[in-house]
């Protein structure tokens, strides 16, 4: 007998909030569907409603549940996410449907949750529960304290980036998974991705008990079998989009008689031109990734972002750098000397040209933006 159905009424919202709100859901997902082209532990993903995504992994399920709000109204707390109608009542539903399973239950929510209210506790995956946690949850749930922790023991709070950097934190993913390729080829990937999940999302919704007939195909009937596989991106349909990222490798990309044919980006065709050898490249590559991750940490911990900052810095990185091209214009190996050159002048200088702690005043992290920079054509190495 198939447990109480899972009922999710999609938001009542309408027009370009509804669809930004839409498009960011989508972009959330877009991990998981590399992950699952990649064959990286992901063998599934399926979009129900508009807020909610299963994924399978190998030999379990995580259910997911998507909140975004207003960067405006502030942190996240735990009377934010508790019925009626919230996150957590959604969760517990699907817990109840498929509880004698492997299952994990995850709430995404856009921003950051305050960190001296009780919901940070969730942030933890499976780490301890306060009473006073389980207390207000079971209170609000309208269930058995001793139910709650078993619920409480299978689910985590998951802060994610914002709507205006979510492309921005994919992209700079994909692009760790492929260094090789542009940022056009990356992002028309990204792209590509996004247009096949919104079809899955826009897909006939599956209905009452969707989590049954998700992980458990033999007790769907065969009338809902064509909307859940509608549903269902699958290695088979997401990999014809990821070829690019599954072909690229940093040892094919660094050999210096191969570097055109495999599309390399901008950063690798000016090391090469300035004479940089495959040591260099590799670094300027690693120090590059780093950077941009650490730049997405600090925008997604300003929930209305900071630009200002993460502008002054890179103009003052730019401003190191200027006139470092002319000094060594015409050496056989200027790349490396400007690289050097900006190695010494950013140890001696970070606090200087990181005055907001942006990349806490990481020389190493300064160089990498540097790289980034020279990635989107605004620094040379010749």
């Amino acid at each position: 007998m198939v447990p109480e159905p899972l009922h999710i009424d999609p938001p009542d919202d309408t027009g370009a909030v509804t669809f930004g709100r839409y498009r960011y859901q989508a972009r959330l997902m877009v991990m998981y569907c590399v992950a699952c082209a990649l064959g990286r532990n992901v063998r599934s993903v399926v979009a129900e409603h508009i807020e909610d995504i299963a994924v399978e992994g190998d030999g379990h399920w995580t259910f997911i549940q998507i909140k975004t709000r207003d960067p405006g109204l502030g942190q996240w707390r735990l009377v934010e996410v508790l019925p009626p109608g919230k996150g957590l009542k959604s969760l517990y539903r699907a817990f109840q449907v498929v509880r004698g399973t492997d299952s994990r239950f995850e709430l995404h929510l856009e921003g950051e949750v305050k960190r001296d209210d009780l919901l940070a506790e969730l942030l933890e995956p499976f780490g301890p529960r306060s009473a006073e946690l389980r207390l207000k949850i079971a209170e609000r749930l309208e269930i058995e304290e001793a139910e709650c922790a078993v619920f409480l023991d299978r689910l985590c709070v998951r802060e994610m980036p914002s709507r205006g950097l979510i492309t921005q934190y994919n992209l700079a993913l994909m692009g760790e998974l492929a260094p090789g390729r542009t940022a056009a080829t990356i992002r028309a990937i990204h792209e590509g991705l996004v247009e096949e999940i919104s079809r899955a999302m826009e897909a006939d919704e599956i209905g009452d008990g969707w989590p049954t007939h998700v992980i458990a195909p033999h007790l769907t009937p065969d009338s809902l079998a064509a909307r859940v596989a509608a549903k269902r991106l699958t290695p088979e349909r997401i990999e014809p989009l990821c070829t690019l990222l599954k072909t690229t490798a940093d040892s094919q990309l660094l050999r210096s008689d191969d570097v055109e044919a495999h599309d390399p980006s901008d950063l690798v065709r000016k090391l090469t031109a300035g004479g940089a050898d495959a040591g260099l490249i590799s670094t300027a590559i690693t120090l590059r990734s780093n950077a941009v991750r650490a730049e997405i940490e600090f925008m997604s911990k300003n929930l209305v972002g900071d630009d200002a900052k993460l502008d002054d810095v890179k103009t003052r990185l730019l401003l190191a750098h200027a006139p470092l091209p002319g000094i060594w214009r015409g050496q056989p190996n200027s790349a490396a000397q400007i690289f050097q050159s900006l190695k010494t002048e950013l140890q001696t200088n970070a606090e200087a040209i990181d005055r907001h702690w942006v990349f806490g005043r990481d020389p190493a992290l300064l160089l990498g933006e540097l790289c980034e920079l020279s990635d989107q054509c605004k620094a040379g190495w010749s």
